[in-house]
């Protein structure tokens, strides 16, 4: 219980430093392929408990984007650990990286119950939560807010698509960059 208020604390306070403009951002040339797996291995014993799949589909190419490591993460940790959370046994959850055009884009899809359409436009308000999960799911409803302020931030976009009772996919897209030569 402990662990969990704790956890809660410091998303709020997160989110507040996002929301008030006072997060402190350090962007710098990042090579998001790394990023991905270790993302990833954060939440691999989460969905074995949990039975769910995790597979990863990431472009051999290594590809680049200015964006703040710290606060990339965080957005990938919460989408993932939203993917298992909102899942059901045997469910799976799916993420990519690939270029597309002139942008590197990060999806992170699951087989989960997905968002009814009249709630799809308030999923990213802060402290919104589908009432069949208030009682059942941990949180308070802030991590798809901060994800959307902290990528729009960055830089980048995030759309989310979600299907009713078939899964949600989330997809953050970043500038491609080059990174300066040494």
């Amino acid at each position: 219980a402990g662990t969990h208020l704790l956890g809660l604390i410091v998303n709020i306070l997160n989110y507040s430093s996002i929301d008030d403009g006072t997060a402190q951002m350090n962007m710098t040339f990042l090579k998001v392929n790394n990023l991905i797996g270790e993302a990833v291995e954060l939440f691999q014993v989460l969905a074995d408990e949990k039975g769910i799949t995790i597979s990863t589909n990431i472009c051999s190419q290594d590809l680049y984007v200015m964006a703040d490591p710290v606060w990339l993460e965080r957005t990938l940790s919460n989408l993932i650990s939203n993917a298992i959370k909102f899942n059901h046994k045997g469910g799976s959850v799916s993420i990519s990286l690939s270029a597309v055009e002139e942008q590197v884009q990060i999806v992170v899809a699951d087989t989960g119950n997905g968002i009814p359409a009249e709630h799809r436009d308030k999923v990213f308000e802060p402290f919104f939560r589908l009432e069949r999960d208030v009682n059942l799911i941990h949180g308070v409803g802030i991590g798809l807010s901060m994800a959307k302020k902290t990528v729009e931030k960055m830089g980048g976009t995030i759309v989310l698509d979600s299907e009713f009772g078939k899964g949600t996919r989330v997809c953050v897209s970043f500038p491609s960059r080059i990174p300066r030569e040494i």
